[in-house]
């Protein structure tokens, strides 16, 4: 798909509002955002075919650097996900974030190595993962809760993609955490 043009959206966008609004619901913010989120959506879906969800991008936590009022710069976007099966969606969602450092903490699963797994999620998602210009990634990995000896592990991304494990000289087990 090329990229969507302004002024297109906007076209689209001012009839959606024209066919949806009204005076009385633009004189209610509430109505009024009713019927701006909707025509928002009519036109991603119909005038461009894509898919649409509501405020899929909510982070567990971001570290940011207050400047003026509404000005803040996101530097560290942080999602954790508990069920080793579905980190990858989190994964997809910080390739849409800009952040200085992005970082992804999940478990993988027994048997599974998480830098091969890591890899494979990663390449269909390269494009994205590498967009913004001098981001970083951290992704850490926890044993399963039945392999309490086994290490995290931390894995960052090269300049070109790349999975690469960080060294650790201090690993840490499920089993050296305080009982």
């Amino acid at each position: 798909m090329d990229r969507i043009k302004p002024a297109d959206f906007w076209t689209a966008y001012r009839e959606a509002l024209r066919s949806e609004g009204s005076r009385a619901k633009y004189c209610d913010s509430k109505r009024w955002t009713a019927v701006a989120v909707s025509a928002a959506r009519k036109v991603c879906r119909d005038r461009f075919g894509l898919k649409t969800s509501k405020e899929d991008l909510r982070l567990d936590v971001m570290g940011w650097e207050p400047r003026e009022k509404f000005d803040w710069f996101l530097r560290i976007a942080y999602e954790h996900e508990n069920d080793s099966g579905t980190w990858r969606s989190e994964l997809c969602k910080l390739a849409h974030v800009v952040a200085d450092l992005c970082v992804l903490s999940s478990y993988y699963g027994k048997g599974a190595q998480a830098c091969k797994a890591l890899q494979k999620a990663v390449d269909p998602l390269k494009q994205r993962l590498l967009h913004v210009p001098g981001r970083q990634w951290l992704f850490v990995f926890g044993p399963p809760s039945g392999s309490m000896n086994l290490p995290f592990e931390a894995f960052s991304l090269d300049a070109n993609g790349q999975v690469v494990r960080l060294n650790d000289g201090k690993p840490l087990t499920p089993d050296s955490l305080a009982p």
